[in-house]
């Protein structure tokens, strides 16, 4: 085969959550997907677009949780009117009641 000659060849977009324990911040964390070493050069990843946003960490934080982090992930990073509590990233419910119990009952009383 040679260089002029065209083949098919799939490319992905693909959407990652990471959480950046090691604090690389944004411009770490895109140097580490695109300067990785992947065999073979099988993949050649570049980072399009990037986006983040600080949530108080701890190890039951919601975005740590295998079967329950897709909630607080879309209420921190879809465009949708999903509210995202600011002291733990969980989706927030639409009425201020609602929110008033979360506060209550996930951060002592305190709001974020």
């Amino acid at each position: 085969m040679s260089d002029d000659e065209a083949v098919p060849l799939r490319v992905y977009k693909v959407e990652l959550l990471i959480v950046d324990h090691d604090k690389l911040g944004d411009k770490g964390i895109k140097s580490a997907i695109e300067n990785a070493r992947y065999a073979n050069r099988c993949i050649m990843p570049n980072v399009v677009a990037l986006e983040s946003r600080e949530v108080q960490w701890t190890d039951d934080h919601p975005l740590n949780l295998r079967d329950g982090w897709r909630p607080a992930y879309e209420a921190l990073f879809k465009t949708s009117d999903a509210r995202a509590c600011p002291e733990c990233g969980v989706a927030l419910p639409d009425s201020d009641d609602a929110v008033n119990r979360h506060y209550e009952t996930a951060h002592n009383g305190r709001a974020g």
